[in-house]
């Protein structure tokens, strides 16, 4: 009787320690799958130094390492300063026209577009070089650009003219100008690249571009004083989770 007692405690036991040695071992198979966030902390860098009136701010696309670059237009410099986010370090500094304002990538990241509002021009930057490789004529005072999702087209709002510039990104040639309302200010571009709305400051307008024809389609009454726009993204959900187009 008492050796069966005995070996009915020696059962449990062992089914007991069995199950203990299976819960420890999922435990640490899911750490190692899920990882753990680094006790280490990077020391706060000094703050950057750029040039005087600092107007718009991008991060690039592309990089030699993975890691963005950020380009900034200074305005009253007539330069734009290139950040390296991995250090937050100016790396590069690029002169451009008179008063840059705004600025945009193509998808790939190889290049800039600058809108230089005094000079009534767009600079072309290589990002590998960070030179600028062409410079294109368009309307009065450009402010915003955006460039669509293929690459191949920037739109460029020039206020004084009130008016959208068409750039062919291949040639870097104007191929269209866009009579929109009073004082075009911000430009944004649908993701599927099939319109481009335009903010008219003066107008208290937005203008809707369709990039098959380069025509205004709609005019968007908004408030007064209208500056900047921006498309909400398209999500869509795969296997693999939700992506970004």
């Amino acid at each position: 009787m008492t050796s069966n007692r005995n070996l009915k405690v020696r059962i449990l036991s062992a089914i007991f320690l069995s199950i203990a040695v299976v819960t420890v071992l999922l435990a640490l198979a899911a750490l190692a799958h899920t990882g753990q966030p680094s006790a280490e902390t990077s020391a706060p860098s000094s703050p950057m130094q750029v040039s005087t009136h600092a107007h718009a701010l991008l991060p690039s696309p592309n990089s030699t390492q993975g890691q963005p670059f950020a380009y900034v237009t200074n305005s009253n410099s007539s330069s734009v300063s290139v950040i390296d986010t991995a250090t937050n370090t100016v790396t590069a500094t690029i002169t451009v026209g008179a008063r840059p304002i705004g600025v945009a990538f193509t998808p790939d990241g190889t290049r800039a577009y600058v809108a230089d509002s005094s000079s009534n021009s767009v600079s072309v930057i290589s990002t590998s070089t960070n030179t600028v490789t062409a410079t294109v004529a368009v309307g009065s005072f450009p402010q915003g650009l955006a460039i669509t999702p293929n690459g191949s087209r920037a739109y460029v709002a020039n206020t004084s003219s009130n008016s959208v510039s068409v750039i062919d990104t291949a040639s870097n040639a104007v191929i269209a100008t866009v009579g929109v309302g009073t004082n075009a200010a911000g430009v944004a571009v649908t993701p599927d690249g099939s319109r481009t709305y335009v903010t008219n400051a003066g107008s208290g307008s937005v203008s809707v571009i369709d990039t098959a024809t380069n025509t205004v389609v709609a005019t968007v009454g908004v408030g007064l004083n209208s500056l900047g726009v921006a498309i909400t993204p398209v999500w869509f959900t795969c296997l693999c989770g939700e992506r970004q187009l």
